[in-house]
């Protein structure tokens, strides 16, 4: 029958050993351990089906449902040697029950960000420069050809996912998608703008692992999956076009501008041409976080923090 530590019914918990359970808190994580005993033969069967429990998220700890088993070690609880009249074989130890050592931890999010410096050439307008340093006539402008080019900056922001249990659905459909509302990236102690990060993801890939590291029968399948940003710096929007300007302006500063665009319609009407969408239907204006915080019961356990 079913229990508080598995809900396999196929599967047999003698029951649980009298004070052996531990648990230990901190403000960030949640561990336990508890020891159970089951009969020796079905040892295995217990272990697979506590791990493969939830669809791979792990048994849960009574009283605390995000806390998830993560290893395990098996002992043996009671035995007596098995009498043999051949003298030249050794004696077979059989072992009736085992005694299984599990630890569990919490859920925790878990991921990778990553910040990539880099900059895009952009071509200013050649009315700006010449190759005399005092006037010669009206038209004293270099080439189109010839005139330099200045650095535009940005930053590619990713974060790489392990073993989750699925990929969310935000990862396909919020392709070509840029954020309704500034972001604050805690970790790189950044705030981007409104309209400045476009999301452009990378690969995902699905992939069996085994729970202990090693190759065994016990293969749960987890994806793997990293979402990336393209980010345009100085609150400059995906939405607005790379324009050179011509009019007078600081000398120090070479004069170029992000601007809208405007769509001629049939009627002669013109709207501002937005080519990336912002805060698509059914975002909630939450974009990007719908990817960045995937509901806590997909991310795997944390490692234990408590020795077997």
């Amino acid at each position: 029958m079913p229990n508080i530590w598995c809900k396999d019914t196929n599967v047999t918990v003698t029951g649980e050993e009298f004070n052996t359970r531990r648990e230990q808190r901190n403000k960030a994580a949640f561990a336990a351990t508890v020891v159970l005993r089951c009969p020796w033969d079905t040892r295995a069967a217990l272990v697979e089906a506590m791990i493969k429990e939830d669809d791979g998220l792990g048994a849960a700890y009574p009283g605390f449902g995000s806390a998830r088993c993560a290893s395990f070690e098996i002992a043996p609880f009671a035995a007596q040697p098995k009498l043999t009249n051949n003298p030249y074989e050794s004696e077979e130890i059989v072992y009736k029950e085992a005694l299984i050592t599990v630890n569990y931890t919490n859920l925790t999010r878990s991921y990778v960000e990553t910040l990539e410096p880099a900059g895009e050439s952009r071509r200013l307008d050649y009315k700006q420069f010449s190759w005399n340093e005092t006037a010669v006539g009206e038209t004293d402008y270099v080439d189109k050809e010839e005139a330099p080019s200045t650095v535009v900056r940005h930053v590619t922001y990713s974060v790489a996912y392990k073993r989750m249990k699925k990929v969310p659905p935000e990862f396909y459909e919020l392709v070509g998608c840029v954020n309704g509302h500034d972001f604050n990236c805690v970790t790189f102690g950044a705030v981007w703008g409104k309209e400045c990060m476009l999301y452009i993801p990378t690969t995902a890939s699905a992939a069996s692992y085994s729970p202990t590291g090693e190759s065994g029968d016990i293969n749960l399948d987890f994806f793997d999956y990293t979402c990336k940003w393209k980010v345009r710096l100085n609150n400059i929007s995906w939405n607005k076009f790379y324009r050179m300007v011509t009019a007078p302006g600081d000398e120090k500063e070479e004069r170029f501008a992000y601007v809208p665009m405007y769509k001629i319609m049939s009627d002669g009407t013109r709207r501002e041409y937005k080519p990336f969408e912002v805060d698509k239907v059914g975002t909630g204006g939450k974009f990007p976080m719908e990817i960045l915080l995937p509901p806590l019961d997909q991310y795997p356990p944390a490692p234990p923090l408590l020795k077997a």
